[in-house]
């Protein structure tokens, strides 16, 4: 089933760079550098990440003074912005972006870049120091320890009409203001999308990781064919049922999950399933929440702290990360199953009032899984009353016999819930 409910989330160019991290020497004078490409197209941040300049050193690239910029006077250009934060006391901080066209802000849980997070976009125009136009604007609330180095990235396009960019924090000892270089040092490491022994070990492991995945002889000298040249090994899209041939289908959305057959590849998610880890939650709503996309360990956990579970703040279609968002309460309406008594087993046999012990009904928002949500006693309870909210439910039950043996469950059966 495809819940028609999947995501509010923007469509993420979301590449997952596994690189060796090369320490830096950190000093007042080492502040983090403006990169600018001119003259690209488009109005995405991804239309930038996949530009091919973007694998060629900047245009410009000037000292930072502070994450603010407005009014250049140019048009059709992209930005990047890497290094490390800084927090100047232990707590809670959160972060605010604003852009034209748009931006994305990402920050690492340390020092490294292949731990950085999506923390807050804009897929669209917000206004200049507007921060309150779409909830994926604010962070939610992240702990920082003082004077501790964070990776972050900063990445913003511009196409035409006003250009400005803006990063906000507030933390423990200040209210929401601009972040400024006294925060702010220079990475020293090989640019993330740059040429160099860093993307080689990032081809690498991606495709070594599918390859193994999809049992495919995996060339450790790099020479792996795409013939399309669309970013994607041949191998894989064959696995996968795309056409080698065919760079279109790179950035196509396979299963309606917000993100793109190019993303899932570096995410190393299923293009072919929304839900890879099968926790009843899409893998973009994951990603553009900052969850565990490959893990269904966080489902039920809460994110924001607001009291409402991810999985239920998915299905409400409100944010995981944002204890702001809250689900918009729904009617409940009770619901009740019935069924007939068994008279048979799998195998024809008879099967006598006295053998049974009971039933297990299982429920859940995919056919494919459901989970046991009642267990019935006694032969002749051939209904179950249960509260529900609104939504598509699937239901099978099975029956226990006396001996304590569960038979086989029944065909499902689709419930819609007004």
């Amino acid at each position: 089933m495809t819940n028609s409910r999947v995501s509010k989330a923007f469509l993420l160019g979301f590449l997952c760079f596994f690189l060796p991290f090369t320490s830096a020497h950190v000093t007042a004078q080492t502040l983090p550098q403006v990169e600018k490409w001119r003259a690209v197209n488009g109005k995405s941040v991804r239309s930038l990440t996949r530009h091919p300049s973007f694998a060629s050193p900047a245009y410009e690239s000037l000292p930072l003074l502070e994450l603010d910029f407005a009014n250049s006077g140019t048009q059709r250009f992209g930005r990047r912005i890497q290094g490390y934060l800084r927090a100047p006391v232990s707590g809670l901080y959160e972060f605010a972006l604003s852009a034209d066209d748009s931006a994305e802000f990402w920050l690492s849980s340390n020092h490294d870049p292949s731990k950085r997070m999506l923390i807050a976009l804009t897929n669209r125009p917000t206004g200049y120091k507007n921060y309150d136009l779409f909830n994926s604007q604010t962070s939610r609330e992240i702990f920082l320890e003082e004077g501790e180095p964070h990776f972050f990235e900063l990445l913003h396009k511009e196409h035409s009409g006003d250009d400005y960019l803006s990063v906000e924090w507030s933390g423990p000892a200040f209210d929401r203001q601009v972040i400024t270089s006294e925060f702010l040092s220079e990475y020293r490491g090989q640019a993330l999308g740059q040429g160099g022994p860093e993307v080689s070990y990032r081809k690498g492991y991606q495709i070594g990781y599918n390859a193994g995945i999809y049992a495919t002889a995996y060339n450790d000298l790099l020479y792996v064919t795409d013939i399309d040249g669309d970013g994607l090994p041949d191998f894989y899209e064959q696995a996968v049922g795309l056409n080698p041939t065919d760079a279109s289908d790179a950035l196509l959305d396979m299963d309606s999950d917000q993100l793109t057959n190019l993303d899932e590849y570096f995410l190393s998610t299923n293009p072919a399933n929304a839900d890879s880890d099968s926790d009843g939650i899409s893998d973009g709503y994951e990603v553009l929440n900052g969850m565990a996309y490959l893990s269904s360990d966080d489902a039920y956990s809460d994110l924001d702290g607001d009291g409402v579970s991810n999985y239920d703040e998915y299905i409400a279609d409100s944010g995981a990360n944002n204890a702001a968002d809250l689900p918009v309460e729904s009617t409940v309406r009770q619901i009740t199953l019935s069924w007939e008594l068994p008279e048979e087993r799998e195998d024809g046999s008879t099967l006598s009032v006295a053998e049974i012990e009971g039933y297990k009904i299982y429920s859940g928002a995919r056919p494919n899984d459901l989970k046991l949500m009642a267990i019935i006693d006694g032969a002749q309870s051939l209904s179950y009353t249960e509260s529900l909210v609104a939504g598509i439910y699937y239901f099978t039950i099975s029956t226990i016999t006396v001996d304590g043996t569960e038979g086989a469950q029944s065909a499902v059966l689709s419930f819609a819930v007004d």
